[in-house]
């Protein structure tokens, strides 16, 4: 990822319309597992605790994944209680690497200020309403995150330190023409091979399973068939979003806010540039001198210019404001119009740029941002409205707790759910403080000690919601008689990858012999029409096990054994390869793609250095 944008910036044009972040935090990356304090903790790392809450936010996010991608073979992993604790294992190694590289970057100095963080955030697109940013819209996504404006600000500045560190090891990587040759022959090869299937549903239909093995796997894996927790609740939502289609604004107050506000509708100065792009130093001079003996600037940045994107427009890079003005250009100091740059150095080459136009700030007419001043100004009076609402909802709830207070006092009215998880929570509650409260607050001690039946949270992006929850089911055990059919599917596929295994070894051993063919047919199975598969073709543990075979000899076939995604056996016979060779243009891209293998290879050195040095102490899995 940092290869290619490394690559992209190289281009200047692409760097002026481009606005780069990588937010893997949304999605559900580690820094959202660095939120929160506990006492209870699995493992410290230089004296930094990592929380058992982390740990399990982790787990279930691995768990979600591995269900995505292996289906339900996954549900035949759970319950494996070995696979399970190496799941486990795994994913606290990963935590435990996260720190550590956030440890290593602070002991390096490595530092981003506070503007370069809320520029950053900004320009986010997700934050964004039509290209401007939306604080109530960044607001609300964090809340739904779990996150404060300062949590977030400090995971995103992690985020470009991170980044620092990694462009490190893209500057400094090189590969050597041998390896280069060695990788590319592996990936560009083609293996010519006929398959046969062993279809996994076919065994599976075959296993006989007794009453006597159902008992027996359930008693050992009671703790795989349980119902989730579950609740039922009733909420309020207030927030200043909704008010607004409620609040109408009038000609006059339009007036007076923009008259009021006239410098938040200032347009800057606009200036129109062209560039030339160039590799050398000596090319740049050169064509600096061109220009200043009358070349024309269009035709010499169709000639010269190595910025592909603005020599097709014969340099241009259109009109800028300081905001999307690039530092390159901020350099050369252009102000005056037909005003030509000194040869600019860059890490991306040497530029010339001309200043071809300037348009003057002025405000905007009214006409043209009187609905921009409308949506501000229903913003601001919904603000107000809420505050009031809250104010008196809160001094209300404070004295009752009770749900039913709360419609009153609000004229609002509860909504109710059905019974949900934690993994199916209803959109409007899908918020990391309110989720935390439902699953995680002891409604009935709540009850006893306050007398109510309700909680108020107040959130950031001027929100509030009150939780009533009106029925609980823990989590419990499932009864054999209700998961019997589950347990039994469960025995059968495992039964059946047994002798999968069983039946593709020996006829494997069979075909070695050469009179594997004729077994084949008395079982009812053959090879398929040939096909030519590459390394990266649809890549999994069969193309792995198709690109480990030696090589065939003439008429002379390789023969191996393998699972295919879906668990099926495959019996697999090699009839030939194809070697495949790089044009020099494909060559250039190839070693970047290589790069970014090794770069991944570089940050797993370091990680496993800083391991070694590290004083990482985990608690045994049996104590948490």
């Amino acid at each position: 990822m940092m290869e290619s944008f490394q690559t992209s910036t190289k281009n200047l044009t692409l760097k002026i319309i481009l606005f780069f972040i990588v937010l893997s935090f949304i999605t559900g990356g580690l820094g959202s597992y660095f939120i929160g304090k506990t006492t209870d903790y699995v493992a410290k790392v230089n004296g930094e605790k990592i929380s058992l809450v982390q740990l399990e936010q982790a787990l279930q996010n691995e768990r979600h994944r591995l269900q995505q991608q292996l289906g339900e073979h996954f549900l035949v992993l759970a319950d494996n209680k070995d696979y399970m604790r190496q799941l486990r294992k795994k994913v606290i190694d990963q935590l435990i690497n996260h720190i550590l590289i956030v440890q290593y970057t602070h002991h390096l100095g490595l530092k981003i200020d506070d503007e370069h963080v809320k520029d950053t955030i900004r320009k986010i697109s997700y934050f964004q309403t039509d290209n401007q940013f939306d604080n109530k819209k960044y607001l609300n996504l964090i809340n739904k995150m779990g996150y404060t404006p300062d949590e977030f600000a400090e995971l995103q500045r992690q985020q470009l330190i991170n980044d620092q560190l990694l462009q490190v090891f893209v500057n400094s990587e090189f590969v050597l023409p041998n390896e280069i040759k060695r990788i590319s022959a592996l990936l560009l090869q083609k293996r010519h091979v006929r398959l046969a299937t062993l279809n996994l549903n076919t065994f599976q239909n075959r296993q006989q399973v007794t009453d006597e093995e159902i008992k027996d796997y359930y008693d050992k894996n009671k703790n795989t068939f349980t119902n989730p927790e579950q609740v039922k609740v009733s909420f309020i939502i207030m927030d200043a979003e909704s008010m607004e289609n409620k609040i109408t604004v009038n000609t006059l107050e339009i007036k007076d806010f923009y008259e009021q506000h006239s410098a938040e509708f200032m347009q800057p100065t606009l200036k129109n540039y062209s560039v030339i792009q160039l590799k050398t130093k000596k090319e740049a001079d050169t064509t600096l001198d061109q220009l200043k003996k009358g070349a024309l600037f269009s035709d010499l940045a169709k000639n010269k210019s190595i910025d592909s994107l603005s020599r097709k427009k014969g340099g241009q890079l259109g009109w800028l404001e300081p905001d999307t003005t690039v530092d390159e250009i901020k350099q050369a100091h252009l102000t005056e119009k037909g005003q030509l740059s000194g040869v600019i150095e860059s890490s991306t080459g040497y530029f010339i740029f001309c200043l071809n136009d300037i348009k003057p700030s002025y405000v905007k007419p009214l006409s043209i941002v009187r609905n921009q001043l409308i949506k501000k100004i229903k913003q601001e009076k919904a603000i107000r409205a809420y505050y009031v609402l809250q104010k008196n909802t809160e001094k209300m709830f404070n004295e009752h707790k009770s749900l039913a207070s709360a419609e009153a006092v609000s004229g609002l009215k509860a909504q109710h759910t059905s019974f949900f998880g934690r993994n199916d929570v209803p959109s409007a509650l899908n918020i990391q403080p309110v989720i935390k409260a439902i699953f995680d607050g002891d409604w009935v001690a709540k009850k006893t000690q306050t007398g109510g039946d309700a909680e108020m949270i107040n959130l950031d992006g001027n929100q509030a919601i009150i939780i009533r929850v009106d029925e609980h089911k823990p989590k419990r055990i499932e009864h054999l008689e209700k998961v019997r059919d589950k347990v039994q599917k469960q025995i059968r596929a495992q039964k059946a990858q047994k002798q999968i295994l069983v039946e593709g070894e020996k006829f494997l051993t069979a075909l070695k012999e050469g009179k594997g063919k004729s077994e084949m047919k008395s079982a009812g199975l053959s090879f398929s029409e040939e096909k030519s598969l590459s390394y990266n073709s649809d890549h999994n543990a069969l193309i792995e096990s198709i690109f480990a075979l030696n090589l065939p000899t003439k008429n002379k076939p390789v023969y191996g054994f393998s699972f295919d995604q879906h668990n099926n056996g495959v019996l697999i016979e090699l009839l030939s390869v194809t070697e495949g060779e790089l044009t020099s243009s494909e060559k250039q891209n190839f070693i970047s793609n290589i790069k970014s293998v090794y770069n991944i290879a570089n940050i797993e050195a370091l990680v496993k250095n800083l391991r070694r040095e590290a004083d990482i102490q985990i608690r045994s899995l049996d104590d948490q």
